[in-house]
């Protein structure tokens, strides 16, 4: 089991798609979140985040063979690359939704908006706060596919 463990440790960090997975993940076993989150659908969305598989602009550019810088995001001005990170914590297309996410973290974290963003993350992912943050990235990804599928 220790050899597996360091076989997956290994593994894990040298796949650049995992780039935000292993901000958060540092150990071999099943996530609390898998019961925490009841919902099926934010559960869905939350894993699809967490191992860097939701189709966010720097996932769906690999397949179009767009360099990762120029696979910017859409829905807002600031001329960043569309990743998880810009997704749940800077885009401004989500704002209104991710402000009441916020809000909760910043009672019990106070310095939460301070913080770097791999540690916000982290407390995002924490057993505290997985649910309010699963439900938070299904609604921000359900108003991203409203956005870019309105004019379909």
């Amino acid at each position: 089991f220790d050899k597996m463990k360091n076989v997956w440790k290994n593994d894990v960090t040298s796949v650049s798609k995992l780039r935000t997975y292993i901000l958060f993940k540092d150990t071999y076993n099943a996530e609390s979140y898998l019961n925490i989150v009841t919902n099926r659908q934010h559960r869905s969305i939350l894993a699809q985040f967490r191992c860097g598989i939701l189709p966010l602009r720097v996932e769906t550019g690999r397949f179009q063979d767009i360099p990762v810088e120029y696979r910017l995001c859409t829905l807002c001005n600031m001329n960043t690359v569309e990743d998880e990170i810009h997704f749940l914590l800077y885009c401004d297309k989500y704002a209104e939704i991710r402000n009441s996410l916020f809000d909760l973290v910043t009672k019990s974290v106070p310095h939460f908006m301070e913080m770097q963003d791999s540690d916000k993350l982290s407390v995002l992912m924490s057993e505290i706060f997985v649910r309010e943050a699963a439900k938070t990235l299904f609604l921000c990804f359900e108003k991203r596919s409203e956005a870019l599928y309105e004019n379909i």
